[in-house]
């Protein structure tokens, strides 16, 4: 294979001619030997006959008459014109000279003279417009008797008037409603403020009572009265049973020791001392 490889790398020189000396020998001996070889250089010389450049020949002169004849004959481009840049700019100074002319013009008009409106006279010049006209009549019998011969007269004093000022005017407040004065609260005194009206309360308390085995035995319900002064009023228990049912009043001191004992469903339990909210424990 490594001679093979040789012989087809002067394959190329061998075709052209150029391989001469023992590499010429080596080459024509070893074609003879390997037809692989032999067939490479076969498919060689039929690549270069099929690559070899033509002759060169010229155009005929008809070919090259008839291209200039459609040159000649092809519609020529037209051209759309351009606006240049001074064209542009002598458009832009013509608008910016309209708006200043007008601007101008605008600026210049004298504005509409404005209609004045009528002036009411005052109330001096109402009485001074008056008193001409009261005095036309008297000024006509004046001329008359300004033909008649005039005696001496004193020219009469006149005195200043001084213009009265007006007394200041005091802002009165006003009055409030009956409906306000109706809707204020009364008066109140220093002990209806101190001292609040007393209020009666109750208080009630529920107990139940149960043995060992823990079933139910009774249902007790204490309830106690006060009056207005905080002191116990009525103590009422109730049981399950009617016999079992108390009430008492209390018309005197009570002992406060026995308020904290037991007290479901016994008659005989202690009432709670005054100032104090009877409880059950349970």
């Amino acid at each position: 294979m490594m001679k093979c490889a040789l012989i087809r790398w002067w394959m190329e020189e061998y075709i052209d001619g150029t391989l001469s000396g023992r590499r010429l020998q080596w080459v024509r001996k070893h074609l003879q030997e390997c037809d692989a070889c032999a067939q490479d250089l076969v498919w060689r010389r039929s690549l270069g006959e099929m690559l070899k450049p033509e002759p060169f020949s010229a155009p005929p002169q008809d070919m090259w008459l008839d291209f200039q004849r459609r040159l000649a004959e092809r519609a020529q481009p037209v051209r759309t014109p351009r606006v240049t840049l001074w064209q542009w700019g002598t458009a832009t100074a013509a608008v910016v000279c309209a708006l200043a002319i007008g601007m101008v013009w605008w600026g210049g008009r004298s504005p509409l003279p404005e209609t004045a409106a009528p002036v009411k006279p005052s109330g001096g010049q109402q009485f001074a417009s008056g008193g001409q006209q009261q005095k036309s009549p008297v000024a006509g019998g004046a001329e008359s008797l300004a033909s008649l011969p005039s005696s001496p007269t004193r020219s009469p004093v006149v005195k200043p008037v001084h213009t009265a000022k007006a007394p200041p005017v005091k802002r009165t407040e006003p009055s409030p409603s009956p409906l306000r004065m109706a809707v204020r609260p009364a008066a109140q005194t220093d002990d209806e403020t101190q001292s609040p009206t007393p209020q009666v309360f109750a208080s009630m308390a529920y107990a139940e009572v149960r043995n060992e085995q823990g079933e139910l035995v009774s249902r007790v319900l204490l309830q106690t009265t006060y009056d207005e002064n905080g002191q116990p009023r009525t103590v009422q228990i109730e049981c399950d049973t009617p016999a079992a049912v108390e009430v008492e009043s209390n018309d005197q001191p009570m002992d406060s020791s026995d308020t904290h004992g037991d007290t479901r469903g016994s008659a005989d339990s202690p009432t709670p001392s005054a100032g104090t909210r009877p409880g059950l424990s349970d």
